[in-house]
């Protein structure tokens, strides 16, 4: 949890991991003037991180700002060099 005001802006975020079926899934919150969004919506936003082995990765992504019409979905299958 992390907290900030500076007088004419504030803002305010959360964040929480855990593990879940094998792989760790991830929340997060940002509010708040500060942000770039109009009238310092809420950002949400939801990810799950699973590794298939030593070397590969795959995993999930949700984010939405509240008010604005570009919610992100999108995959991903990855390599650790």
């Amino acid at each position: 949890l992390t907290m900030g005001d500076n007088g004419t802006d504030d803002a305010m975020a959360i964040a929480y991991a855990m593990p879940l079926a094998g792989g760790t899934i991830k929340v997060g919150m940002d509010m708040g003037d500060a942000l770039d969004t109009p009238d310092g919506d809420t950002t949400t936003n939801l990810q799950f991180d699973k590794s298939l082995s030593k070397a590969v990765y795959t995993g999930v992504q949700f984010s939405s700002v509240d008010g604005v019409e570009d919610d992100l979905i999108q995959g991903w299958l990855g390599y650790k060099f």
